[in-house]
């Protein structure tokens, strides 16, 4: 009944499983603890190192000799985005031997996985095809359309018109890979498309990706299983793993604390005072000028600035309602350590 409801209401659902599960494992965290410039073999080593009965307790992660507390999540953040980016510009990387390709896809999805269930974006967009294949939803040569928009373009051409076989110059291969027993041998006719191209979605869709399929799926499952997952269909799934690419500073500066801070003769280091009333009109022009710049700034500007204030350059999906974001200001005479 969920997933005929409104996209708000399917996440407000899906939110209230992900703390209740939680709740369930909030006796224990698993600790991914790295060094910044290993971070990405070092977290797969150690994601890969959980035991599935372990993945849905919450993560906590640590950059060696970077001592700190993650009260506000942010350290979280900066992890899940610095992996993220580092994995999937590998993610094609052809010396990878067909173990070492397993081993990645698996870590990658975990990744992907936990993002979800920390309710965390990542800046990077999976396949729709690759969605469906996590829902378990069925395809089309439609979805081509995701990987190949040349290709989807000549099966429709050839879906909705005569063509005579000379014109086609098709047999039942791709790549030269055969699509079916003897398919270097068949040729393609108006007869036989239609079985012609379920054939060549079934081998660009499935076989052809299968080892990285099933390696990404385990990694995915690990943490989150099908069944959670069956109120959202493929296009959510994008939204619920990377959020909107629009920043929207009106939301930003409604839902935002900023604090002035001010240095004090007495100390090196600059505290938090209460403004004094002949302090509070500098205080707070100081505070609109800020706003001010940051609803004339780009897209590019504004996530530059969300990433550098929250650990990441992406706002949440429900705004920024749902995060609590403190922003300091800190006057250029004041010390700073």
């Amino acid at each position: 009944a969920v997933a005929t409801e409104p996209f708000s209401a399917k996440l407000s659902w899906f939110h209230q499983l992900l703390h209740a599960w939680s709740r369930d494992h909030a006796t224990g965290y698993s600790l991914v603890s790295v060094h910044r410039d290993e971070a990405v073999d070092s977290s797969m080593k150690q994601l890969l190192a959980i035991p599935p009965s372990s993945m849905r307790q919450r993560l906590k992660v640590e950059f060696h000799n970077e001592p700190g507390v993650d009260a506000g999540g942010g350290v979280l953040r900066e992890w899940f985005g610095l992996v993220s980016r580092c994995l999937f510009s590998q993610w094609f990387q052809p010396t990878h031997t067909p173990d070492v390709a397993y081993w990645f896809k698996a870590g990658t999805s975990r990744v992907v996985a936990k993002a979800i269930q920390e309710g965390q974006c990542l800046s990077v967009h999976l396949a729709i095809p690759l969605w469906k294949h996590v829902l378990g939803m069925p395809m089309t040569w439609h979805d081509l359309v995701h990987v190949d928009a040349d290709l989807h373009q000549s099966i429709a051409w050839m879906l909705t018109h005569d063509n005579p076989p000379e014109d086609l110059a098709l047999d039942f291969t791709m790549h030269g890979v055969p699509l079916m027993a003897g398919g270097a041998d068949v040729a393609v006719t108006d007869a036989n498309k239609v079985e012609y191209v379920d054939k060549l979605v079934g081998y660009l869709l499935f076989e052809s990706v299968h080892t990285s399929l099933e390696a990404f799926l385990q990694g995915f499952y690990d943490v989150l299983s099908p069944p959670v997952l069956h109120a959202f269909d493929a296009f959510e799934m994008d939204l619920v793993l990377c959020g909107h690419d629009d920043i929207n500073a009106t939301d930003w500066h409604v839902h935002t604390t900023v604090e002035y801070l001010k240095a004090t003769p007495a100390s090196s280091l600059p505290i938090l005072r209460r403004a004094k009333r002949d302090h509070h009109q500098h205080q707070q022009d100081v505070i609109d000028w800020f706003w001010r710049i940051v609803h004339s700034f780009s897209q590019v500007q504004k996530a530059k600035l969300l990433q550098f204030v929250t650990g990441s350059s992406r706002p949440p999906i429900e705004g920024f309602r749902v995060r609590d974001v403190v922003i300091t200001i800190l006057p250029l005479n004041a010390p700073f350590v």
